[in-house]
């Protein structure tokens, strides 16, 4: 499985969690104060199938492992590793959620061709001016565009770490999943 990180020059960022358990990961560094084009250099990588993963995620034990494991039960559709949603823990398993309703970028499967799909997209997309940082928003209306559903995993393999959004610092410092189990 290929791993894209994504990452910031700006921030001082402790990628050593992460690579402990994904040396190989291909790193993408956003030097400009650009989100959206970070994230777009970053799904571009490959056309190939990946996991993306946010440098604030924090993962779970045995991560590739787990990670490729629920992958292989849907390689076809994208899966969502992190959520807030108080229903992941209603339905207590994984589930498919429609593609509008698609909220976060902590740590995604990308099926093959998504990435580069998401990239040309983003070309016509209506959201870039009003939502310049809404990458999750960008996928969302891609895949409604597409009529495509994701899957919700759970339990969440991924929790977000506790800190200021370099994006936006009027996001709250604490999106984290309190109930998260590594």
């Amino acid at each position: 499985m290929k791993y894209v990180l994504m990452t910031t020059a700006f921030g001082n960022r402790d990628l050593s969690g992460i690579l402990a358990q994904i040396p190989n990961a291909f790193i993408v560094t956003d030097y400009r104060h650009d989100a959206m084009g970070n994230f777009l250099n970053a799904i571009s990588y490959t056309d190939d199938a990946f996991v993306l993963l946010e440098d604030d995620a924090e993962l779970c034990n045995d991560f590739c492992s787990r990670i490729e494991d629920a992958i292989s039960q849907y390689p076809d559709t994208m899966i969502n590793f992190f959520s807030l949603r108080k229903i992941d823990y209603e339905k207590g398993e994984p589930f498919h959620v429609s593609g509008g309703r698609y909220l976060g970028n902590v740590c995604v499967y990308f099926p093959k061709g998504f990435g580069v799909a998401i990239a040309d997209f983003y070309k016509e997309w209506s959201g870039k001016i009003e939502n310049p940082t809404g990458n999750d928003l960008l996928v969302a209306d891609w895949l409604k565009s597409k009529g495509l559903k994701y899957i919700q995993w759970f339990p969440h393999l991924v929790n977000h770490k506790v800190g200021k959004s370099l994006i936006d610092p009027r996001r709250s410092s604490k999106r984290t999943d309190n109930r998260f189990q590594k």
